[in-house]
């Protein structure tokens, strides 16, 4: 009997010591995935962050020029209004006067290279970055040769003198590429004025000039589009007298960075904006770049106010302590010197091992930037947050 009884104490001992070991094992197994998530996702979202911009230099104006009352600079790339329903539409529409002058099948409408959007103290927020893949790097890459009036998006882009071989012509059938037409007469200060986004449907060599066509539905059709161009972009037969110049833009890439919260297991989604911007925001257009992330939280800043090569708290914008500066005004941060993106990545299901920290109320979603605590619940949570300097 005693041999027994101490057989199974063992047994008994050893039993709970292996349950004890699964347990830690399937905790540890969840906490790495979840790890691995939250890697892959802000490996994802930063590096497409760096690239904001790329090839749009200057279509935006840092700050206010001194051209008049009509030529404030832009506003911040943002907008406080929450999209509590993950699919209320493009938040561009909230867009009023920011980046690229583009137009699709619809109408026109802006492309900024960054674009937030802030999910106030509940939700999360969601980020669109948008840049050229191909451009050259360059300022301008072609002068105009005729002027192209006010109005007049579908007049024919003439180029100077066997410049038109730079830009690689595509196929009839299936354009891909960008150029964009500014004024450089006052760079950059005037330059937001213009940047308008056409896709190159044809280069013609010989008669030096450059099409953007009606086989491509991102070019405005006939007297379609006439804010487009909204005023006359000069050219000339000879520089230097000529101002209006062309950028070769490349392949146009636009992103937008989203949580989805409509099944029970959250997930960060990356819409491909550019495929197809008449459906933006409808979940079907999306792909899942990871399940389990909870939150995604961004803020940016600019070093304005005072201008001293340092980012101070004040100069955060969608942080905790400080809300939109009103458009128009002086410390606006119309070009971010600075983005800080925070994601918070959560196990599929609750963890039975903390629900006395639930019942106590010890474990919850944590306050991050300007999204405030949530009630408290079970599961386990990784945060992870990284600052981005925008390279454009």
């Amino acid at each position: 009997m005693i041999t027994i009884i101490i057989a199974g104490l063992v047994t008994t001992s050893t039993f709970m010591f292996f349950v004890g070991q699964q347990r830690v094992y399937e905790t540890q197994a969840k906490v790495l995935n979840l790890q691995q998530n939250l890697w892959a996702s802000m490996e994802l979202v930063s590096r497409y962050a760096r690239a904001a911009g790329n090839g749009m230099l200057g279509c935006v104006r840092p700050d206010t020029d001194p051209t008049g009352t009509t030529d404030n600079g832009d506003p911040p790339p943002v907008s406080n209004a929450a999209d509590t329903t993950d699919v209320a539409g493009s938040p561009l529409a909230r867009a009023p006067a920011t980046g690229l002058r583009a137009w699709y099948s619809t109408g026109e409408f802006r492309i900024p290279p960054i674009w937030v959007v802030d999910g106030g103290a509940t939700n999360p927020d969601s980020l669109t970055i948008a840049y050229g893949d191909g451009s050259y790097g360059n300022w301008s890459d072609n002068d105009l040769a005729a002027t192209m009036p006010i109005n007049t998006p579908s007049a024919a882009v003439m180029t100077q003198s066997t410049q038109a071989k730079i830009f690689p012509d595509p196929p009839a059938a299936t354009p891909t590429d960008f150029m964009i037409i500014f004024d450089q007469s006052a760079a950059p200060a005037n330059m937001a004025r213009g940047c308008t986004l056409l896709q190159i449907t044809n280069v013609d060599i010989a008669g030096n000039q450059i099409e953007h066509g009606v086989a491509s539905l991102w070019n405005p059709q006939g007297a379609n589009g006439p804010g487009m161009v909204p005023f006359a972009y000069n050219g000339a037969v000879s520089p230097p007298a000529t101002t209006g110049a062309i950028r070769y833009l490349g392949k146009l890439k636009w992103f937008r960075f989203w949580i989805d919260r409509s099944n029970s297991v959250p997930r960060l989604m990356m819409e491909d904006r550019a495929a197809d911007p008449a459906n933006v925001g409808v979940i079907g257009q999306s792909e899942p770049v990871a399940e389990g992330i909870e939150d995604l939280q961004v803020t940016f800043a600019c070093d304005n106010a005072p201008l001293n090569g340092t980012i101070e708290t004040a100069e955060w914008i969608f942080d905790n302590e400080n809300a939109v500066p009103a458009p128009g005004v002086a410390g606006n941060c119309n070009h971010p010197t600075m983005i800080r993106i925070t994601l918070v990545a959560r196990s599929e299901a609750e963890d039975t091992l903390l629900r006395e920290h639930k019942d106590r109320g010890t474990n919850f979603l944590e306050a991050v930037e300007n999204r405030q605590a949530k009630a408290a619940d079970a599961y386990r949570r990784r945060y992870m947050t990284t600052t981005i300097f925008p390279r454009n």
